[in-house]
């Protein structure tokens, strides 16, 4: 794998263990069929977030890329599928319960990193809730009112001269 790869550092910083510890709630008894690790399904989750692609081409893009197969977890590069796309549908379904707990765990670890790599001079905004108020949308009415008067004062200097 290469080094520089985002999926191969981010493989290599992410909280595996801790993610690994609470999906085990999920899963209270020990009779049944054993269940698949949790790395490969979120990993492939986060995958499909950043790709935007279906749960078919997701599971056909991991089969066809190295570094994604190293960051959901698999020991060496296979060539068949890692699991059926339905899958990802009933992990879904499964991780809803635990989902603020997944959220908590790599808020504390985005967190972490934000204060390992910044400096003292940067600010930075980590929670959405504290974006200035000053930004507007492209369908804020003040914006056409000020287009409108932009148009408007263009019209009138180029009238008068």
């Amino acid at each position: 794998m290469s080094p520089p790869n985002k999926w191969v550092q981010l493989a290599n910083q992410l909280p595996w263990p801790k993610l690994e510890a609470v999906y085990t709630t999920v899963f209270p008894s020990k009779v049944g069929r054993a269940r698949k690790p949790f790395r490969l399904f979120f990993g492939a989750q986060l995958i499909k977030q950043a790709t935007n692609l279906s749960d078919v081409e997701l599971v056909n893009a991991i089969r066809d890329t190295p570094a994604y197969q190293y960051f959901i977890g698999l020991p060496k590069y296979q060539i068949e599928l890692p699991f059926s796309p339905s899958a990802m549908t009933v992990f879904r379904k499964r991780i809803a319960p635990i989902s603020p707990e997944l959220r908590t765990i790599i808020g504390d670890w985005a967190k972490q990193e934000l204060k390992h790599s910044s400096t003292d001079d940067q600010t930075i905004i980590v929670d959405a809730t504290v974006v200035p108020v000053n930004i507007r949308f492209p369908q804020d009415y003040s914006l056409l009112n000020q287009d409108a008067q932009r148009l408007k004062s263009s019209l009138l200097s180029w009238l008068t001269s």
